[in-house]
């Protein structure tokens, strides 16, 4: 908006040029009576003795002051005739173009000028007649001084039959005011492009009438018409939400009192559409009365709603990052707690089984009761370890699926096979319902299925007391579908409990990383918190979802959902009645030489005594490089190894190299990887490095051994079979 000021300004440059005017007029008036009165004597018959420029004395006398006054002036005065030869200069004139008057006299003044300007001054001339005496106007002209803008008044002096027979001009120079008043209406267009660029709105205040002018900027920014705000303070503050009037006031109030430059205030005004939307109102008083009141104040306002938006977000986005910083603080104090715990159990009852051993008085029964709980602390210290990786890998995006064609109910079969001597510790009774129809196969991966449910079941019996844990699986179709997908059915895998149960708002967070029910549950219950956020996200990994219902007092039941598409329900049929729960039969003994490629010595020691046992005839090698020579050495003395077990991280030469070296020089025997790394994709790595199977470390000797079993079978079969 443009400041108001500015007519004001104008005016004052406007009425600047009434003296000039006034000046030009008088000059003419006196040069036309003079001219007049010399047209007539020449047209007057007189005596030949008395010449035609001869006057009488009061004439002369007359002219010589009119010359004389016209010389003084500023003002640029001339006569010529009509085709523009000119009679009369006054010496402003003769400056103008830096010359003498008698240079200018006899000369046409149209020749000074560039020809467009000259044909159109011509024009203008040959319009001064008895009807349109006077003329007026404004021109540049190129002038020794420089480019000037005039303001030209011209008068015809007539004759006897009203023709023209001169013309009397005066004029002004006004090329400061012409300036003053393009660089004002070039400052004004500046001004309204900077506001619309900016898309500011600009206010202007005269504090002692209280009116406000606004720009069109400031109405477009509240979706209003120009003018359809009242110029007062009360139609600014009528739109100002009633929060916010009373602490912008004092704001603006005190820049009023002189206690500050200006203000910058956030606030919200009432859009033409109804709607609030937050403004920021940036203003100062820029004039005062001689005795320091406030005379006029200035302002923009911009729309702020998006930047107040994005400063929420931002702010809530610091507060759950500082909630999550406090929550993975007390995950890792949690942590240490529970690495600790077992780990003083472990390194505890290590040392006393030590004791009870090399004494010879020790009580063997005592031995394996330290040696059980060494067992049972270092399962759970895998057991975490295993939970913060899995998390990691799964937060990195790094998780990988291996897909295919899975008897779901033996997943859960296996599940609850693996959890029973838990539940049996503790008195509870687990059950395993299958629906009517099912599903024979489908595709999923069973490995994460099963881990799901290990979690979901190990929950279960870790907050049920009494009673019994139940598992059920059905098949949704149609409106029983859970999961927004176009999929036309999905398998249902319920794990209902009789546990403590939870509140709404407990079981809001239970999903969360690092958090638990509450900050004495890992005391009473142990875990680290992570069993159900990775369960959660391996469920939306197999496209499915992971959700819970649960009240105080009265259990849980945590459904997972997985996807089923055509070639699922083409293998739906009726469902077996759930069978007894399997019971891992331990294998007793197995014949065959088997090659371990182990770099740690404990581990090496450990791995072959547990062969060995299984009836195993076992040679060990320290790195990849002895490896290769051994398994190479054995094959070429036509004694050669049933199996060889390959760890992967190994000095000199990794297991992967190792394969692949085995695999080029034609090895045909069965290799099996020993990795730390219990992730899918490090199974794929060992296959394409020319492994046919892996295990992970530390072992579970009875999948193991039975790992081992099966391989050493085939190897043995392969060679029994004619060639």
């Amino acid at each position: 908006m443009p400041s108001p000021l500015l007519p004001l300004q104008l005016g004052l440059l406007q009425t600047g040029l009434e003296p000039w005017s006034a000046l030009a007029g008088a000059s003419v008036a006196s040069l036309a009576l003079i001219g007049a009165h010399r047209a007539r004597r020449r047209t007057r018959s007189a005596p030949p003795s008395l010449p035609e420029s001869a006057a009488t004395p009061a004439q002369g006398d007359a002219a010589s002051a009119a010359d004389f006054v016209l010389d003084q002036t500023t003002a640029f005065v001339c006569r010529f005739r009509p085709e523009s030869t000119l009679l009369y200069v006054n010496r402003a004139y003769a400056e103008l173009w830096r010359t003498s008057v008698e240079s200018l006299v006899g000369k046409r003044w149209l020749d000074f000028m560039v020809p467009a300007e000259a044909e159109q001054a011509r024009v203008r001339l040959a319009r001064l007649c008895a009807l349109e005496p006077e003329d007026h106007e404004e021109c540049w002209v190129d002038t020794p001084s420089g480019r000037r803008y005039l303001h030209w008044r011209r008068r015809a002096v007539l004759g006897e039959r009203g023709e023209v027979i001169e013309v009397v001009a005066t004029g002004t120079d006004v090329t400061v005011q012409r300036q003053t008043i393009e660089d004002l209406a070039e400052h004004r267009q500046r001004l309204a492009v900077a506001l619309e660029a900016g898309e500011l709105g600009l206010w202007d205040l005269d504090v002692d009438s209280g009116r406000v002018r606004r720009s069109p900027q400031w109405h477009e920014l509240l979706g209003l018409a120009v003018g359809s705000v009242p110029e007062t303070v009360a139609g600014w503050s009528d739109r100002v939400h009633p929060d916010d009037l009373e602490r912008v006031q004092s704001v603006t109030d005190a820049n009023m009192r002189g206690e500050s430059r200006g203000w910058c205030v956030d606030y919200r005004l009432r859009h033409a559409s109804g709607r609030w939307i937050w403004v920021e109102d940036r203003g100062r008083v820029v004039e005062f009365h001689a005795d320091g009141r406030p005379r006029r104040a200035v302002g923009v306002v911009a729309d702020a709603t998006e930047r107040r938006r994005l400063a929420l977000e931002l702010e809530d986005s610091r507060a759950a990052a500082l909630r999550e910083s406090e929550a993975k603080g007390r995950f890792l104090a949690n942590m240490s707690h529970e690495i600790r715990t077992p780990l003083t159990a472990v390194l505890g009852y290590a040392e006393l089984a030590r004791e009870e051993c090399s004494d010879a008085l020790g009580d063997p029964a005592r031995a394996a009761e330290h040696l059980d709980a060494v067992v049972r602390n270092g399962r759970h210290l895998q057991e975490l370890l295993d939970g913060v990786l899995d998390l990691s890998k799964i937060q990195a995006g790094e998780a990988q699926l291996a897909l295919e064609r899975v008897d779901v109910r033996e997943v859960a079969r296996d599940a609850l096979a693996m959890l029973a001597g838990s539940a049996k510790q503790k008195g509870l009774e687990l059950e395993l319902e299958f629906a009517p129809r099912l599903p024979r196969t489908v595709r999923t991966d069973a490995l994460r299925v099963r881990q799901v449910l290990v979690n979901l079941l190990g929950n279960a019996i870790k907050f049920t007391n009494s009673g019994r844990v139940s598992v059920r699986l059905a098949l949704a179709l149609g409106s029983d579908r859970r999961l927004p997908t176009a999929l036309p059915g999905e398998l249902q895998v319920e794990v209902e409990d009789q546990g403590v149960g939870m509140d709404a708002a407990t079981l809001a967070r239970v999903f969360q990383p690092f958090r638990q029910a509450d900050a004495s549950t890992s005391r009473r219950f142990g875990g680290t918190g992570l069993g159900l956020t990775i369960s959660r996200h391996l469920a939306r990994l197999l496209g499915g979802e992971l959700d819970a219902t649960s009240a105080p007092g009265e259990g849980s039941t945590f459904r997972l959902t997985l996807p089923l598409d055509l070639e699922d329900l083409d293998q739906v049929a009726h469902a077996e009645p759930a069978a007894a729960l399997p019971t891992r039969q331990r294998t007793t003994s197995v014949e065959g030489r088997v090659l371990l490629v182990e770099d740690g010595a404990d581990n090496r020691r450990l791995i072959a005594l547990v062969l060995e046992r299984a009836g195993l005839v076992v040679e060990t090698a320290e790195n990849g490089r002895e490896g290769v020579a051994a398994a190479l050495r054995g094959r070429d003395a036509g004694a050669p190894f049933d199996l060889v077990l390959m760890d992967v991280q190994m000095p000199v030469l990794d297991g992967y190299a190792a394969t692949r070296e085995l695999r080029g020089h034609g090895f045909e025997t069965p290799i099996v990887a020993l990795t730390a790394n219990a992730f899918a994709e490090e199974r794929q790595h060992c296959l394409e490095a020319g492994c046919d199977d892996h295990c992970t470390k530390p072992i579970q000797r009875e999948h193991f051994i039975a790992t081992v079993a099966h391989w050493v079978a085939r190897a043995r079969e392969r060679a029994a079979a004619p060639s």
